[in-house]
C-alpha cells in the first residue's frame, strides 16, 4: 500500500509539472494539488498513525485502556530544546494503561509493518507530570519517574488533554 500511495504521489507531481508547462488547465493542476495533499496525508497515516484499538490489542490481558493520544517522543533529553526536525524522536501512541504508561511505535521489517512498544514505564514509577518544552512545542508532557528516568512527549492539545491525562494516571484533576 506504501508503494501504491507513493507511486500515485509521483504520478500526480509529474502530471502537475507537465499540465503546468504545457499551460494546462489551472482547474487541474489545483486539483493535482489538491490530490497530492491528499496522498501525502495518506502516506503520513500508513507511514506512523496507530489507532487506539490496535494498540490496545498489544495490552496484557485484563489491562485497561485510560488515556490515548498520537504524538511523537523525544529519544534523546538533551535535545529537548531544538527544533523539530535536528532532534531524534520518533512517532507514536502513548496509551496509560491501569499498570503502566506505554508508547507504541510502527515499525518496518522487511516487506511488513508492525507495532511495537518502545517505552513502559509502570504506574508506581511515575513520581511527576507536567507541561513544558518539548521539541518546538511549548506545551509538551513531561514524565518522571523513579531511578532518573524520565520521558518528553509532543502531542498535539496535551494542554486540553492534561486533566484526563492526569486522571488516568490515577491523581486528580
Amino acid at each position: 500500500m506504501r508503494q501504491l500511495v507513493q507511486l500515485l504521489l509521483l504520478i500526480s507531481f509529474a502530471l502537475t509539472i507537465i499540465l503546468a508547462v504545457t499551460g494546462g488547465g489551472d482547474v487541474w493542476v489545483a486539483l493535482l494539488f489538491i490530490c497530492m495533499i491528499g496522498l501525502i496525508g495518506a502516506l503520513f497515516a500508513i507511514m506512523y498513525w496507530i489507532p487506539a484499538d490496535a494498540s490496545a490489542i498489544m495490552l496484557s490481558k485484563g489491562e485497561q485502556l485510560r488515556f490515548s493520544a498520537f504524538g511523537s517522543r523525544l529519544l534523546s533529553l538533551a535535545d529537548a530544546g531544538l527544533p523539530r526536525p535536528r532532534a531524534p524522536y520518533e512517532r507514536g501512541r502513548l496509551l496509560v494503561t491501569d499498570k503502566a504508561l506505554r508508547f507504541f511505535v510502527k515499525k518496518r521489517e522487511g516487506r511488513s509493518t508492525v507495532i511495537v512498544e518502545t517505552l513502559t514505564i509502570p504506574l508506581p514509577q511515575i513520581e511527576a507530570a507536567g507541561l513544558g518544552q518539548v521539541l518546538s512545542s511549548s506545551k509538551g508532557l513531561i514524565v518522571t519517574a523513579k531511578k532518573h528516568k524520565e520521558a518528553h512527549f509532543s502531542i498535539l492539545g496535551m494542554e486540553k488533554k492534561f486533566p484526563d491525562f492526569k486522571k488516568a494516571l490515577g491523581w486528580t484533576a
